[in-house]
């Protein structure tokens, strides 16, 4: 059974709740990709999940379904091997989040860890939030996103299982 982790920034002014939204059985979320716009920052994401069997990769939905993007940001995926296992999120004071970077592990070795780059490269950060990180051994399978009507995504927070959950 997926478990949450809690809300990144808190934020309470949310009027509308996007997911969350979970990869297929036997897969991982390996990557996202990102919707920014001028002024809001972040309006919209979607995940990309990797079938842990296969290594085939497919993308999640778009979580906000907002198309007002000037930019789309992504990052190379999470290579063969490792899985999406922590978030980091700037938010910027009227705004919401305004850039995110994840975090990937090894599924054979925890102590292996690898980092996205930022993905937007936003310097206008009010506050830059500590990584919300899943348990030891626990990777992210699911997405949910806090928006409110004219500042985007103001809060972020996933869903991870324990690897011993994972087909084998």
């Amino acid at each position: 059974m997926p478990t949450a982790v809690e809300w990144i920034t808190k934020n309470p002014g949310a009027n509308a709740i996007r997911g969350p939204f979970f990869a297929p059985n036997q897969c991982l979320l390996v990557g996202a990709d990102i919707y920014e716009q001028a002024g809001p920052g972040v309006i919209d994401l979607r995940g990309t999940y990797r079938n842990v069997l296969n290594n085939t990769s497919e993308n999640l939905g778009r979580m906000t379904e907002n198309h007002n993007e000037n930019w789309e940001r992504q990052v190379p995926d999470a290579q063969p091997g490792f899985a999406l296992t922590a978030i980091k999120v700037k938010e910027q004071a009227g705004h919401g989040v305004i850039d995110i970077k994840l975090r990937y592990r090894s599924l054979t070795n925890w102590a292996d860890a690898r980092e996205s780059e930022w993905f937007c490269n936003n310097q206008n950060q009010t506050t830059e939030y500590d990584w919300s990180e899943s348990p030891q051994d626990c990777f992210v399978i699911g997405l949910e996103a806090a928006e409110q009507a004219g500042f985007g995504i103001i809060d972020i927070r996933f869903y991870h299982i324990p690897k011993s959950e994972l087909p084998h």
